[in-house]
């Protein structure tokens, strides 16, 4: 979500982010008592909580806590350009790997998607098989999307092998 980062005093120990919703009402406020604002556009693409922060705390609640750097592969962090900064992570499991890339972008609820490749090739081919898995804005309902697809891509099928009811009887 973007924003405005507010300083009081030009200091960096008396700064504050405020959402864009808040903004406008803030800077009445501090027009009220007399205090002077300015408009600055150094700083408006640093939320609070920016969406890559998000992804790393979701990522982290599928491991032990404080455990994340064991399983999770920081691929690449853009800096902050214009108005797009993008993450992209690997988790493995046994059979597959996982890269989910984020994108938060200034004027619109940024990207969050999955892709999944086999860790191996199947027997007779020389490639590895991979898909897409679900895409869309970046928010919790997405990742829900995106995890549930992880966790369908992991089950195995059941055998169909019945348990006997009774023994075979001992053969003479």
């Amino acid at each position: 979500m973007p924003g405005n980062t507010v300083k009081i005093n030009n200091s960096d120990d008396l700064e504050w982010y405020v959402g864009d919703s808040g903004m406008e009402q803030l800077v009445e406020w501090l027009n009220d008592k007399g205090i002077k604002t300015e408009q600055s556009n150094v700083v408006d693409f640093i939320p609070a909580k920016s969406k890559m922060v998000l992804l790393i705390e979701w990522l982290e609640e599928l491991v032990y806590p404080g455990k994340g750097e064991q399983f999770i592969q920081n691929i690449g962090v853009s800096e902050p350009a214009g108005d797009e900064h993008e993450m992209k992570v690997r988790i493995y499991t046994e059979a597959n790997q996982y890269e989910i890339r984020g994108v938060d972008r200034k004027e619109d609820d940024g990207y969050l998607g999955c892709g999944v490749k086999a860790r191996k090739a199947r027997a007779g081919e020389d490639w590895t098989r991979g898909n897409d898995l679900p895409d869309g804005p970046f928010n919790r309902e997405t990742w829900n999307k995106i995890l549930n697809a992880m966790i369908n891509y992991e089950l195995v099928p059941l055998t169909k092998y019945i348990k006997p009811t009774t023994l075979p009887e001992e053969v003479a």
